[in-house]
């Protein structure tokens, strides 16, 4: 047991230092602006799914009535077609693997640690030694790139990632041709996409850029240290931390009116956006509060 309660802390520091993540992608569902944000929370049939150190569990809208699908040492999920993608981390095994909804099937894909999972039809795309393509059926595994590469998201039928071979640049590879191409030269440290807009952090400010490269802006040049960000309906949710007194705070924008509104004060990590909440953690539990930053609770696993 404290084996598992290590190996977790030490994913979660990971998340913390890189962002790292064993994500889902489909950018046309809701879900999918929580990939840099561990992806830990996940709305699939009028139920939110959570995973941790201690399983799997399975709440109703409300957060009540949780049910454990399944033991286990879990990070990220990503649920398609009555199958849970996610990444598994305990003393005897690792790598990704799915879960059946109600957990009776528990079935190895991989055992390679790899991060940034996307799916996409009948494939896994993940970072591991480069960025790889994982046909679910038959489990054999592609190389599409050398890169060593963060943040993965794919729109339509193109995977955008942070190059980390390259100076951070925003990068994208078309899935049909495999042709790869810089979106543009900003060093970025962290980077969420909704749609077809990537928001993202670099040299002290908050940009947005569309996925074909136009329409550039600085969004808000930042007070303080931002680490977190999330986006939903276009509305900016970042947590920044005070140079002066080393306080966080959550705020949110609309980069439409560049209006910052103060809505929680207290660290707020991994900003995971499921229906009208943001679900976040801090001091050893998640909690959740509404978009405004209004009925804070503590989310309780049974």
């Amino acid at each position: 047991m404290r084996k598992s309660i290590i190996i977790f802390l030490i994913f979660l520091s990971l998340i913390s230092l890189t962002g790292c993540n064993l994500s889902k992608i489909n950018i046309q569902d809701d879900n999918s602006s929580n990939i840099a944000n561990g992806m830990t929370f996940f709305e699939y049939n009028n139920h939110i799914y959570h995973s941790g150190m201690n399983g799997i569990f399975k709440f109703n809208m409300n957060m009540k009535n949780s049910k454990r699908i399944i033991e286990g040492n879990f990070s990220t999920i990503n649920i398609d077609n009555d199958w849970i993608y996610t990444g598994l981390y305990s003393k005897d095994r690792q790598g990704i693997y799915r879960v059946k909804i109600d957990g009776s099937t528990l079935e190895e894909l991989t055992n390679l640690p790899g991060t940034f999972i996307n799916k996409k039809d009948n494939y896994l795309y993940f970072s591991y030694n480069g960025i790889n393509k994982l046909n679910i059926e038959n489990k054999k595994i592609e190389k599409l790139a050398e890169d060593n590469s963060r943040y993965m998201y794919i729109f339509e039928n193109s995977l955008y990632y942070i190059n980390l071979s390259d100076n951070s640049k925003l990068y994208k590879i078309n899935l049909a041709t495999d042709e790869k191409k810089v979106i543009i030269e900003d060093e970025i440290t962290f980077m969420v996409m909704e749609g077809d807009s990537i928001y993202y952090l670099s040299d002290g400010y908050i940009k947005k850029i569309k996925a074909n490269g136009n329409e550039n802006t600085v969004i808000r040049e930042n007070e303080g240290v931002v680490s977190w960000l999330n986006v939903k309906d276009g509305i900016i949710y970042f947590s920044e931390r005070d140079l002066k007194d080393n306080a966080w705070k959550v705020y949110k924008i609309d980069p439409n009116k560049q209006e910052t509104m103060l809505i929680h004060e207290g660290i707020a990590k991994n900003l995971n956006i499921v229906d009208k909440y943001i679900f976040y953690y801090s001091e050893g539990n998640y909690h959740r509060m509404k978009l405004d930053g209004s009925d804070n609770e503590t989310v309780k696993v049974q």
